[in-house]
């Protein structure tokens, strides 16, 4: 029983990830009329920082997590300048 749990709660948290890509990708649509995929880029580049920060860091998950949305953050601000 402990497995079905551990398995709704990774689906619903997988979910809500592709759900909040999902509306990114609508705003920009609805706004630009033409849609933008570099949104894909900034999240691989997250989740790099993520794995390297975990493996080679020895972060937490937490401090993994936010070193991520920050890099990510910050290579979205150096490549649209």
């Amino acid at each position: 029983m402990d497995m079905v749990i551990q398995q709704v709660i990774n689906g619903l948290s997988l979910g809500s990830v592709y759900a909040l890509i999902a509306v990114g990708y609508s705003l920009v649509y609805s706004i630009l009329l033409f849609s933008n995929f570099a949104h894909g880029g900034f999240l691989v580049i997250g989740g790099y920082i993520c794995y390297f920060a975990l493996r080679a860091g020895g972060m937490n998950i937490w401090l993994a997590s936010m070193a991520a949305i920050i890099g990510a953050g910050i290579s979205a601000v150096v490549v649209e300048n």
